[in-house]
């Protein structure tokens, strides 16, 4: 549960904050939306999310985050 502006934690410091999220269904894992500073946001940079409290590892990803040609569907 994200309940909107949780931290986004690099090295111990707060570099954003989540605007919300929830789970992707489509591609099955958590997405949020998040305000990062830019310094930071370079696409595969590891950062940790403290929703509900507790650190969760999460990857900055840029543009759509689903599955165009269905091929989880597939499988």
């Amino acid at each position: 549960v994200v309940y909107g502006w949780e931290p986004v934690v690099v090295d111990g410091e707060v570099v954003g904050r989540i605007a919300g999220g929830e789970f992707g269904y489509s591609v099955g894992a958590f997405i949020a939306h998040a305000f990062v500073d830019p310094a930071h946001a370079a696409p595969g940079t590891e950062v940790i999310v403290r929703r509900t409290g507790a650190p969760h590892g999460a990857t900055v990803v840029t543009g759509p985050v689903f599955d165009p040609k269905s091929e989880r569907l597939r499988t």
